[in-house]
């Protein structure tokens, strides 16, 4: 499984940017809330005349801050910061010029702009970033102001609002920042979660292949002793000899998963209403029985005609007798992966024909379309009441119709009591150009 969320840099980033866009909007603000107190200082003083300069200045610094808004880069930032301080100190210098007493009487209106350098920031992902940058625009509008003042030539009196603001917008990054930190003590390891959960699919995989091992040797096995009438024979007795093998064989701890993952259910042994399974490791020591390759490369080395066929003496030998059609456009249409997922299913369910049916004999029709490939198995026996199937069986539900989920098939079952049961197992084998 995979857990995915947004890594915490990346939120402290986006967290971080999104204070420094604030501080840029403050200042464009303030810059915008200066004009009527502008307009009305001078008006009240009968300086009109001395408005265009303070109010060109003011424009140019508005635009300034504009484009810093709308593209927070650093090089436009830089470039705001040199022009808008050109026009901070030329904005004071104006106002000083016509109304000298200003710095007594209204030093907030030659502040103002003042504030508006400070409240910077361009490219901030963490609360130290954008404290550089509120410190830059402190240090911009202190050597505008004093840069105004020696032109003016009257004292330099800087104020407290670029002071002020440089103080709040260093506590609202540490403040967020601290938060961030606290967030992230208390959110789980992901990357921890998500071994721990790989973990625990691993152990059910591993717990579904050895109830498979289980079920489709050991238990079938026994099946095979207590039927016996005699003594075992070679063939009986090779036939057990080789399934011992396959549990002690380490081979089907990594198979297929789309075979091999897919788990029989051990009580369903001795349960002719069960969900009845098979799995891969008697597919597998049935391929060695039969003289077959490893069973890691043997499905990959067979056609879907040859691996079907090899279970009609199989079964024959065990008491079934199996009719086996097979359409000429049914084979060589399968993946491997997906061929032995389907060999598998049509084996659990001879196995399940075999063992609770109660039929001597069973069909095995393989045919395909232009898009799917299925096969159909049908016996004559005493059949069962699928809905009687209790939830925490896993034989047909695991063994067959998981299974064929795995390859993107499906498997549906039609049974009743008296009846026999038919099992129809389809894979998606699209011919080349269908549509």
């Amino acid at each position: 499984m995979g857990i995915r969320v947004l890594p915490g840099a990346a939120v402290a980033a986006v967290n971080s940017g999104s204070i420094s866009r604030v501080t840029l909007v403050v200042g464009a603000v303030t810059l915008i809330s200066t004009v009527p107190v502008l307009l009305e200082t001078l008006l009240v003083r009968g300086r009109a005349h001395e408005l265009p300069l303070p109010l060109l200045m003011l424009a140019v610094m508005f635009l300034g801050v504009l484009a810093a808004i709308l593209r927070p880069r650093v090089s436009v930032v830089l470039a705001y910061l040199v022009v808008g301080g050109a026009a901070g100190a030329a904005y004071q210098v104006a106002l000083l010029h016509a109304q000298p007493a200003l710095l007594d009487e209204a030093l907030f209106l030659l502040n103002r702009p003042m504030l508006a350098l400070t409240a910077v920031g361009a490219a901030v992902t963490t609360a130290r970033v954008g404290i550089g940058w509120l410190a830059l625009g402190f240090a911009v509008a202190t050597a505008s102001g004093f840069s105004a003042s020696a032109i003016a030539e009257v004292p330099y009196r800087p104020g407290f609002g670029p002071a002020m603001v440089l103080v709040v917008g260093s506590v609202a990054y540490l403040t967020l920042a601290a938060v961030q930190r606290r967030a992230r003590e208390r959110m789980p390891n992901f990357d921890e979660l998500e071994r721990e959960m790989l973990q625990i699919a691993h152990g059910q995989r591993l717990a579904k292949r050895t109830t498979a091992v289980v079920h489709d040797t050991l238990l079938g096995d026994l099946a095979v002793i207590m039927n016996l009438r005699g003594a075992i024979d070679h063939r009986t007795s090779q036939w057990l000899r080789t399934d011992l093998d396959t549990v002690k064989r380490a081979e089907w701890l990594s198979a297929n998963p789309a075979a091999g993952d897919r788990a029989g259910d051990p009580d369903s042994a001795g349960d002719p209403t069960s969900d009845r399974a098979g799995g891969d490791a008697g597919t597998d020591a049935a391929k060695r029985r039969s003289g077959g390759n490893d069973p890691a490369t043997a499905s990959h080395e067979r056609s879907l005609r040859q691996a079907l066929a090899e279970l009609v003496p199989e079964y024959q030998w065990r008491g079934l007798s199996v009719q086996l059609t097979i359409a000429d456009s049914a084979d060589e249409r399968l993946g491997a992966e997906a061929s032995a997922a389907l060999v598998a299913a049509v084996r659990a369910s001879l196995e399940n024909v075999l063992r609770h049916s109660g039929a001597s004999s069973a069909e095995l029709d393989v045919m395909a379309d232009d898009q799917e490939l299925a096969a159909l198995i049908v016996d004559q026996g005493v059949g069962f009441d699928p809905d009687e199937v209790r939830d925490d069986r896993l034989g047909l539900r695991v063994s067959v119709r998981e299974r064929m989920e795995g390859v993107g098939g499906r498997a549906r079952i039609w049974s009743s009591p008296g009846v026999g049961t038919s099992v129809m197992l389809t894979v998606p084998a699209p011919l080349e150009g269908a549509s």
